[in-house]
């Protein structure tokens, strides 16, 4: 190697020596003015339990080993026959009362729910719709086979009325057919047997002696039914001559039309309804946004329905239970707790009778198979009456492992996920009435054993789709640490599956001093929010 190629390597070394000296010096420089970073205990800014947001179902009240009598606005003047304390059996008369409630009364709150019922029924039918548009075939399908449905409906409708309301046309028995004049511009019509021949003798009907002429138009059903169709229409000039004989010749006059028979029903008319939604969600194009925000709508529509139906189901059987016995009997072996006037009972949406065998109430609610562990035995609920506005407090004491049939969206208006009844038990000294409706309200606990650690938000940070945190390490600095991240509860809180504790202190990630290795030192929450 010559000497100029050595001086050349030699000149680089140096070069890039003092590069790597001034480069450290500037590293070393720079941590050393990085400010010392406090870090804070997880204890002040996490929580150990999860108390979800409030769940609403509904369920309907019984009673065991319990009666309470409770009067209506209707039962008037009653009279109890037995006193606090007593001891009754079963079928002893605990009071009766006169009533204003009339058959009428029971008839309407029975067509209402019948209403209520056909209601609720259109509403699902137009569901199943709205989650048939986005397959124009097989709504186009639907609309095809309601066509069908609606076409043979009307016949069917048709040939009933024409069978019940046609008369048959005699011979010899023309029928008239209004009471035009008779006239060139206001002919007659008239229904005519097909098998009698244009006599003078069947003419003589149309033309009375003493009339001198007649425009008339013979008409001919098919089966010489007045509702028959029409096979034959003739216009006829009819005169009589000084002798009294009939003269007849044709005359150019408007045939008949046919009698319009109109065959609807109440039940074609709801068919037609349904075909004119179905070609209107063929005619037009929604977004599956839209369609969902219609289907969900129709759900709530379908739950408040529910609602008022068993509403209108209770009324209608207290209406019947008062209309049918003025008195009220004992339903159980058991002690008399409490008589009160009917005044102070109505007053206080009391019973004026309660009979108790030792027991209470039950509710039974349904809880979606996606919230089943947010309901546990020994969970305290709220309890509310739909009827009266009663609150109370009961204990969850039973949660089925099958699921129930039917519709049961409870609180959640899902209908594609499968629904569990718990049971609440409620003390008897409540006053709920058996076979009301009631609301069921909890908090969805999970986690109540302390094993999860939520963490705020804001302390969390992802990398490549991986969690982590700033905290404190063995060492006393500061260390980029991966933890396990479960859901996000209220948008503000982490759970934390993994790689940090309670004991833990971690930093506020941001800023140009948070990095692996930097010093910490502890400080409050306080600290922290008043900086």
């Amino acid at each position: 190697m010559n000497k100029k190629l050595k001086r050349s390597f030699l000149a680089a070394g140096i070069v890039v020596g003092v590069c790597a000296l001034v480069w450290g010096g500037l590293t070393l420089l720079r941590n050393g003015s990085r400010s010392t970073v406090k870090v804070y205990p997880v204890t002040g800014i996490s929580m150990t339990d999860y108390w979800g947001d409030t769940t609403e179902t509904s369920g309907t009240v019984t009673m065991d080993k319990l009666q309470k009598v409770f009067l209506s606005q209707t039962q008037t003047s009653a009279q109890v026959y037995v006193t606090e304390g007593q001891t009754v059996k079963k079928g002893d008369r605990l009071l009766s009362y006169d009533s204003t409630l009339t058959e009428l009364d029971v008839e309407r709150a029975r067509i209402a729910l019948e209403r209520l019922r056909l209601r609720q029924e259109n509403t699902r039918k137009e569901l199943q719709q709205l989650q048939l548009a986005e397959d124009k075939e097989k709504l186009q399908q639907q609309a095809d086979a309601l066509t069908a449905q609606i076409e043979k409906k009307l016949a069917e409708s048709t040939d009933e009325i024409i069978r019940r309301d046609s008369k048959p046309i005699q011979p010899g028995k023309p029928l008239l057919r209004g009471s035009a004049a008779g006239t060139a511009e206001d002919p007659l019509y008239c229904d005519w047997n097909g098998g009698d021949a244009l006599t003078e003798q069947n003419l003589s009907v149309l033309l009375p002696e003493g009339e001198k002429e007649l425009y008339v138009v013979l008409v001919t059903h098919r089966g010489d039914e007045t509702l028959g169709a029409i096979i034959g229409s003739w216009g006829l000039h009819l005169t009589r001559g000084e002798d009294g004989t009939i003269a007849v010749s044709l005359a150019d006059l408007p045939a008949a039309e046919d009698i319009s028979v109109d065959g609807t029903t109440d039940e074609i008319r709801q068919l037609r309804k349904e075909l004119e939604r179905v070609q209107n969600l063929l005619s037009r194009s929604y977004t599956k946004e839209e369609l969902l925000r219609m289907q969900n709508d129709k759900l709530r529509e379908i739950q408040e329905a529910d609602t008022s139906i068993k509403m209108a189901e209770l009324d209608l059987r207290r209406k019947q239970a008062e209309a049918s016995d003025s008195s009220v009997y004992s339903q159980l072996d058991g002690v008399v707790k409490a008589v009160r006037t009917p005044t102070d009972a109505a007053a206080n949406n009391e019973a004026v009778v309660e009979v108790s065998a030792g027991g209470g109430y039950y509710v039974t609610g349904t809880v979606s198979e996606l919230r089943l562990d947010t309901v546990k035995v020994g969970q305290t609920v709220n309890i509310r009456s739909w009827m009266t506005g009663t609150a109370c407090t009961g204990e969850v004491v039973e949660i089925s492992t099958h699921p129930t049939d039917g519709d049961s969206h409870g609180g959640d208006g899902n209908p594609n996920v499968s629904y569990y009844p718990f049971k609440v038990f409620v003390s008897e000294d409540q006053q709920l009435q058996e076979g009301e409706n009631v609301s069921i309200s909890y908090q969805a606990v999970s986690d109540s054993d302390g094993s999860s650690l939520y963490l705020e938000n804001m302390y969390v940070r992802t990398e490549n789709g991986k969690s982590y945190v700033m905290a404190r390490g063995e060492d006393g600095k500061l260390e980029q640490r991966w933890v396990q991240t479960g859901k996000v509860v209220w948008d503000s809180y982490t759970q934390i599956r993994g790689g940090l504790t309670q004991e833990d202190y971690v930093a506020f990630p941001y800023g140009r001093d948070v990095v692996s290795g930097a010093k910490t030192e502890e400080a409050t929450v306080d600290a922290l929010y008043s900086w």
